[in-house]
């Protein structure tokens, strides 16, 4: 074999190399090219340290699980593909967030219930059903009233003690009236999201 087909062998194989390298170092480079797990914005979002959990988590609706007063909307209500209206077109939707934070807490072994003050109790429960929250809601006391009545009949219907239960609520005044209770209650600024639940969880794991 000649030096020169030789050395020609040599060059191709450096250059082969060469290429392997850069590609390499350019995959390494741009997190594009990570994984989509390592990538999801939700990972690790529901906080893994989390270990303790109450019996009971319940939920206020309006301006809670979704950004809306339930008493403003008019029916009748229709879904159209994977969107649900009113008579109006406006939109329905929950908190970007909600149906994953349900779903951890069930899996959790956490009953969830609602707590609302409408006077739309069969628009809210229409709701809850059309944007697919239902199936996670164990309890659901929806009728106007102080909301101690409705935990009174929480503690009834479950036998769940009030220092078991976390509530959130976007309206402080249901807060001041249902925390003397023993309830561990949240305030909820800005809707539902997986911080405030962690809020939530942890003061509670903090007192128990």
């Amino acid at each position: 074999m000649s030096k020169i087909y030789l050395v020609y062998l040599f060059l191709l194989v450096i250059l082969h190399m060469t290429n392997q390298n850069f590609a390499q170092s350019r995959f390494d480079h741009f997190p594009e090219h990570k994984l989509p797990q390592e990538m999801s914005p939700q990972s690790n979002s529901l906080d893994p340290s989390v270990k303790k959990f109450p019996k009971m988590v319940v939920f206020d609706l309006d301006y809670t699980l979704w950004p809306l007063h339930v008493h403003d909307l008019v029916a009748p209500f229709k879904k159209i593909g994977q969107k649900v209206m009113d008579a109006k077109g406006t939109l329905i939707k929950y908190y970007r967030g909600v149906p994953e934070i349900l779903r951890y807490l069930k899996e959790n072994k956490c009953l969830v219930a609602a707590a609302s003050r409408t006077s739309e109790i069969l628009h809210a429960k229409q709701i809850l059903n059309l944007i697919n929250l239902n199936q996670y809601f164990s309890n659901k006391e929806i009728y106007p009233g102080q909301k101690t009545t409705h935990f009174e009949s929480l503690k009834k219907a479950t036998g769940i003690e009030y220092k078991d239960m976390v509530f959130f609520d976007d309206e402080e005044r249901n807060s001041h009236d249902v925390s003397p209770l023993g309830v561990t209650c949240i305030h909820v600024k800005k809707g539902m999201s997986h911080a405030v639940l962690q809020k939530g969880l942890k003061q509670w794991a903090s007192k128990n």
